[in-house]
């Protein structure tokens, strides 16, 4: 008797089993994305599948999230999350559009259209006017979603952006005391269409100005901490105020940083950012650290599309014309000025973005910053002047070089000193350019890759006949159609001055110089260069090509002083460093063999050359 009972006991307590295993219950991800949430709010876990959006249930007996992919993974159908009418919840959010919405607040004779995703809330102002405010609270985590507005304005259409990641307190940090205690990150991206025309006038890039207001944690071991503390080591933080009338148009915004452009694989948006079909142009933002900055400011001037051609750059050089396109690149030392002849350019040397990347034949030169200021800057004449004889680059033009980009970047020959064409023998990076033996970094093909950033009604170079050079769209906006093209690969067309167009294929910049140039001998007589340019010194006698290596990353710090070259060779991954410390360059260089050599060279102004040793 007392065996049949325990036989009883045995089948109920299987059966019991079975019958959780028949209710299929959740993964532990699907659990922990719903702790401390309510019942239909949605939710976001992560399995062998990738990342699944849905709401939260509790039809398995526990608060679990349940994936939105028609056949449900628990046994009930999802009940649609209650909508508000007008404001988009997260939970609206995820629906398969964004509702657009229509700000009364401003008012002018143009009709426009603001598209936006957040992580995790931001406001929009044309200048101190709000448009519109995130409808879903800073104070909700995991407050992604999509946002659409109208409204009405004037040309030039000034937007100032409010943009906050999530934090619990002043420590940066979220999820504050559980298990998952982290430190956030943000992303933003936007895109304003003109309603009149249909078109996209303006999108989130680099061209953004960007200022932090807030950065927390200072050491980011405060995610670590047991008892977190905002202000207390190691949670401290840094505040700063809103500058005063930051939202006016006549704001100087020249001291503030370009915003800095992150890849979706960074950011990963969710939450809406796929009901909205993105300009391909419009790039996810933020400033330069995702994690750690909280609380950023952002500004961008829209100008009238229609009133944007400006030719007096393409016939003559004033310096207010030629400083609108180099003032891009005020918060990276690149200044312009001018003398009676000239409009001088100053600049470091050093653009931004992943220089040295891709190169697969290698001189082991790196990029080091240059004084191209003063007596030394870059000279571009404001009357340039038409030339009977139209020297070519292919026979001249191998040393020095023939233009400047609009970041302060010298453009060389598209062909090297040997009269090789330096992009197809593997001697360029991903944006034309590489060091030479002066280590001093320069383009050998159109730097088409500075459109995103002035425009691509605007030049992207000057060629030092003084005349524009433009990437693949006209200044009015259209495609080029190259069978218009001179033997000097530019034209005149539509009242439009004379001006050049990059290509895909050599010679990737001009082909002659269409203006009148001065010519000077090398000391040997044995090549032509355009004079005045910069000289530059070598820091360091030239070194020989390092076979079989391909640069795979590069580093460089605010004040470029710390650098980092990252390269493959025969399979392994070697890292060169170098970094200024108290006038002097010190080289840390792979030997190949698991050791390193030590180089350092006395650095004084001008980039002279004075003394170095090794060991």
């Amino acid at each position: 008797m007392k065996i049949n009972k325990i036989l009883i006991s045995i089948f109920f307590i299987c059966l019991s089993v079975s019958s959780t295993h028949a209710n299929r219950m959740p993964p532990r991800e699907a659990i922990l994305a719903c702790e401390g949430k309510s019942m239909q709010e949605t939710c976001q876990f992560q399995d062998r599948k990738g990342i699944l959006s849905g709401v939260c249930n509790d039809k398995p007996g526990i608060m679990s999230c349940a994936p939105n992919r028609g056949k449900q993974t628990f046994k009930e159908k999802l009940r649609p999350p209650k909508q508000n009418s007008y404001t988009n919840s997260k939970a609206s959010s995820q629906s398969s559009s964004t509702q657009t919405k229509y700000s009364k607040s401003i008012s002018g004779s143009n009709k426009f259209k603001l598209e936006v995703w957040v992580d995790n809330w931001f406001s929009a102002y044309a200048e101190d006017q709000l448009i519109i405010e995130d409808s879903v609270s800073i104070t909700t985590e995991r407050s992604f979603n999509s946002e659409s507005v109208t409204f009405e304005s004037d040309y030039p259409l000034h937007l100032n952006f409010v943009l906050k990641d999530f934090k619990q307190n002043d420590t940066g940090l979220e999820y504050i005391g559980k298990h998952n205690q982290q430190i956030g990150d943000g992303g933003f991206i936007m895109q304003v269409t003109d309603m009149n025309s249909n078109k996209v006038i303006a999108v989130s890039n680099k061209n953004m100005k960007c200022m932090v207001v807030h950065k927390a944690p200072l050491n980011k071991s405060c995610k670590n901490s047991s008892s977190p503390q905002a202000g207390m080591s190691p949670c401290e933080y840094k505040t700063t105020d809103e500058p005063i009338d930051w939202k006016k148009s006549n704001f100087d915004d020249s001291s503030w940083k370009n915003a800095y452009e992150h890849s979706k694989r960074s950011v990963r948006p969710k939450g809406g950012y796929d009901n909205i079909n993105w300009s391909s142009n419009a790039k996810l933002i933020w400033s330069k650290d995702l994690e750690l900055d909280n609380t950023v400011l952002c500004r961008i001037r829209i100008e009238n599309p229609k009133e944007k051609i400006n030719t007096t750059y393409l016939s003559s050089n004033s310096k207010s014309e030629v400083s609108s396109v180099f003032n891009y690149f005020h918060s990276n030392n690149v200044h312009v000025s001018e003398s009676d002849q000239y409009i001088q350019v100053s600049s470091d040397g050093i653009p931004s973005g992943e220089l040295m990347v891709g190169i697969k034949s290698w001189q082991q030169q790196v990029p080091l910053p240059q004084n191209y200021s003063g007596d030394n800057a870059w000279l571009l004449t404001k009357n340039p002047q038409p030339s009977s004889k139209n020297l070519s680059l292919s026979s001249n033009f191998y040393m020095g070089a023939v233009g400047l980009a609009v970041d302060g970047i010298p453009i060389f020959n598209p062909l090297n000193n040997r009269g090789d064409d330096a992009y197809l023998v593997g001697e360029l990076d991903h944006m034309g350019g590489h060091s030479g033996r002066a280590d001093d970094y320069h383009y050998h093909t159109a730097p088409t890759h500075l459109n995103s950033i002035v425009g691509n009604d605007k030049p992207i170079a000057f060629i030092l006949d003084g005349y524009a050079l433009y990437g693949f769209y006209e200044p009015n906006g259209e495609k080029v159609d190259y069978s218009t093209l001179d033997k000097n690969k530019g034209h005149r067309h539509d009242g439009i001055g004379y001006h050049y167009h990059a290509s895909v294929e050599y010679p990737y910049i001009n082909q002659s110089m269409y203006g009148k140039v001065k010519i000077s001998l090398d000391s040997r007589g044995n090549t032509n260069f355009i004079s005045p340019q910069p000289k530059t010194k070598p820091l360091r006698k030239s070194l020989e090509p390092l076979r079989g290596a391909e640069i795979t990353g590069f580093t460089v710090n605010d004040e470029k002083t710390k650098f980092s070259l990252t390269y493959k060779l025969k399979g392994k991954g070697y890292t060169l460093y170098y970094q200024l410390t108290n006038d002097t360059w010190k080289f840390t260089i792979p030997n190949h063999d698991g050791t390193n050599r030590v180089e350092s060279y006395k650095a004084v102004k001008n980039n002279k050359f004075v003394h170095s040793h090794s060991h």
